[in-house]
């Protein structure tokens, strides 16, 4: 999961993380940018692969 700021009806959400974009739940806009990670996850933003490195993942 991800937090996105949607930069048409400015509302920020937790989305599935995706390569390609992430749509805004509230006005289905893809013009949206990624604001940081669920450390949840285990997963790196950027790859989408378990990442031993990034600080901001837990096991």
């Amino acid at each position: 999961m991800v937090w996105i700021l949607c930069n048409d009806c400015s509302a920020t959400s937790s989305v599935r993380f995706h390569v390609l974009g992430h749509k805004c739940p509230g006005c289905s806009s893809y013009n949206t940018r990624e604001t940081r990670v669920s450390s949840s996850t285990g997963r790196h933003a950027i790859s989408g692969r378990f990442n031993p490195e990034c600080p901001q993942e837990t096991r």
